[in-house]
């Protein structure tokens, strides 16, 4: 996959706003750590549009060319060939506000063995997460993540990526003081599709927070009809 120039403000914007699931309390004494890296990772998504229909096909995913990822602190690409981490996916439902949280499966299947770890809640919303373990330390020449999703159910989504627990070093199995920020190779991420959810249905300050993040294009927000 191609890497975009990154104009300086979307750089500010990843270095000031870190996904505030991404560690939970599982990795404060990481993030209390100089951050040695801080990596920007690109995902691409196709088809790119803003609304799909149930049984549909959605992938996601990236790769790195030789293993080269963007360090956002020294603004230059380097050789992460010693890195392993586990992505979660959370495809989160926006226009259910407090409804019961459903069986596993019930919005998502997997196309390619990715693992689902629970429907949950996320605030007041119901949420399906799936994890995807990537390791750099292999004999593969590019670090690639690429998974997918059929939809099941009607309702606007929204899909964002952080990395589980942190960073480890694969080889001598030590916490790297690192975060990696995603960020979506689209030409914008369906903002407006939250402005037709009803004030019942989604805070508003949620829908403020929600919009902010798509500007950045750090979620991608659809529609499955």
């Amino acid at each position: 996959m191609r890497h975009l120039p990154l104009p300086k403000t979307i750089i500010l914007v990843f270095i000031s706003t870190l996904e505030l699931t991404a560690c939970g309390g599982d990795c404060k004494s990481v993030l209390a750590l100089p951050l040695k890296y801080q990596f920007l990772q690109q995902v691409s998504l196709v088809p790119y549009q803003e609304k799909y229909n149930i049984g549909d096909t959605i992938r996601f995913g990236f790769t790195d060319t030789g293993k080269m990822l963007l360090d956002t602190i020294s603004n230059t690409f380097i050789k992460a060939d010693s890195l392993r981490y586990t992505i979660r996916a959370g495809i989160s439902r926006l226009d259910n506000y407090n409804q019961p949280i459903p069986a596993l499966g019930y919005f998502y299947t997997s196309t390619n063995g990715l693992t689902f770890v629970q429907n949950t809640s996320g605030g007041s919303f119901a949420v399906t997460l799936f994890d995807t373990n990537l390791t750099a330390c292999s004999a593969e020449p590019n670090l690639v993540y690429s998974a997918g999703v059929i939809p099941r159910q009607a309702g606007i989504y929204l899909l964002s990526f952080l990395v589980l627990e942190g960073i480890n070093n694969c080889y001598n199995g030590s916490a790297e003081p690192a975060v990696v920020n995603f960020l979506f190779d689209l030409q914008d991420c369906n903002e407006d599709l939250l402005t037709g959810i009803a004030s019942s249905s989604i805070d508003t300050a949620d829908k403020a927070g929600y919009t902010k993040l798509a500007l950045a294009k750090q979620v991608f927000i659809f529609e499955i009809e």
